[in-house]
């Protein structure tokens, strides 16, 4: 809903909201997706929608559809989603055919290093394809130089959002320390 009310209000592009039971995605293509001709055919690759909002379990339950459309740019919210290679969703997007992707997270980098070559993987496929050569070179991130050449490599790919940097009017930061003995 976020989304569909963020593009409705910035932009004046078609989007539709696709997910819910079988009888409501079913109504979606049928009146909503595609221009049909007077035989109820499909018209080319000529869509209705300019964007179209869905949620991770549709991609893994509606692959074959979506990856049929060719598609200009995939932004994908909650990326944090895609730091398992092996998880199903990563298995249904790489069907996906899209000249763009964006990845929105607020932890690129939480737990490993394997779980951001994921990442790179999945939106440069050609320039990360070696997991090996990738943990290699950065796996441990022991050395000043280790994570200095990360942060280069990662610099052209990743915009940093600061709160103070987009709410000016944020009161400062308070902490209240309470010590508390511990019991046995």
């Amino acid at each position: 809903g976020n989304w569909q009310r963020e593009f409705e209000t910035w932009t004046d592009m078609n989007v539709i909201v696709y997910h819910g039971s079988n009888t409501s995605k079913f109504m979606l293509q049928e009146y909503e997706m595609f221009y049909k001709n007077e035989d109820g055919q499909k018209v080319g690759e000529v869509y209705k929608f300019n964007v179209l909002v869905t949620t991770f379990e549709i991609i893994i339950s509606d692959c074959e559809l979506l990856s049929s459309v060719d598609w200009r740019c995939l932004i994908i919210d909650e990326a944090h989603r895609l730091k398992n290679k092996k998880c199903k969703l990563m298995e249904g997007l790489r069907f996906v055919d899209c000249e763009h992707r964006v990845l929105l997270t607020g932890t690129p980098l939480q737990n490993n290093v394997e779980e951001l070559f994921s990442l790179l993987n999945f939106l440069e496929p050609e320039q990360f394809h070696s997991s090996t050569a990738f943990l290699a070179e950065f796996g441990t991130l022991r050395t000043d130089d280790q994570v200095d050449k990360l942060k280069a490599l990662l610099k052209p790919m990743m915009l940093r959002r600061l709160k103070e940097d987009v709410e000016k009017n944020l009161a400062a930061k308070e902490e209240t320390i309470i010590e508390v003995e511990l019991t046995n």
